[in-house]
C-alpha cells in the first residue's frame, strides 16, 4: 500500500464512518472489510463513506463496497451512504451499477472527520497472498452478481483468481 493511501475510520453513535484518502485498491480493501466486520460485531450496521479525498478506486475496492451494500440489503439495514464523491469516482460506480445499491448523498456529511478520533484500521493479521487472492475473488464475484455486463467483464479475473487459489492449495 502506498503511504499516501489511507483508510481512516471511526464510530459516531450507531454509524461507522470511513474516509478514503488516496487510492482505494485491493491493497487496502481489507481495512474496510475488517472495520465493517468489527462494527457489525458491536451492533453497528450503518456506514458512511467519505470519498472526498479518494483519487481512484479499483474493482476490488468497489467490490468490497458492493459487499457492504449487499450485506445491508440482506440484514435489512440502511444502505451505505457515499459522500463527497468526485465525478470520476461516481462514473466508476455507475459503470459497475453500484449507484443502484448505494445511497449517494448530495449534501454534506454531518460527521466531523477531524483526525483526532479517526485511526487507520489495523487488519486482523498480516495479509498473506492467499487471503489477498480470496478477498479479490470475493469482491469480483460480488461485482459479477450485480449484472450480466459485470459478469462478462470480470469472468476472466474470477477464473484467474480461482485457479490461483486452487494452485496454492496443492
Amino acid at each position: 500500500m502506498h503511504e499516501d493511501d489511507l483508510i481512516l475510520v471511526k464510530h459516531s453513535g450507531d454509524l461507522g464512518v470511513v474516509r478514503v484518502e488516496g487510492r482505494g485498491t485491493f491493497k487496502n480493501a481489507r481495512y474496510l472489510k475488517t472495520f465493517a466486520k468489527k462494527s457489525r460485531e458491536i451492533g453497528i450496521n450503518q456506514f458512511a463513506l467519505d470519498l472526498g479525498k479518494c483519487t481512484h478506486m479499483d474493482s476490488t475496492f468497489m467490490g468490497t463496497i458492493a459487499g457492504l451494500a449487499i450485506d445491508a440489503k440482506k440484514s435489512q439495514t440502511p444502505l451505505p451512504q457515499v459522500y463527497y464523491i468526485s465525478e470520476k469516482n461516481l462514473e466508476l460506480l455507475q459503470t459497475l451499477g453500484l449507484d443502484r445499491i448505494l445511497n449517494i448523498v448530495a449534501d454534506d456529511l454531518k460527521i466531523s472527520a477531524d483526525g483526532k478520533t479517526d485511526s487507520k484500521e489495523d487488519a486482523e493479521d498480516k495479509i498473506n497472498q492467499e487471503q489477498l487472492s480470496e478477498d479479490m475473488l470475493e469482491a469480483h464475484q460480488t461485482l459479477a452478481s450485480l449484472s450480466e455486463s459485470n459478469a462478462e467483464k470480470f469472468e476472466d479475473v474470477i477464473h484467474f483468481l480461482r485457479n490461483k487459489l486452487e494452485t496454492s492449495e496443492e
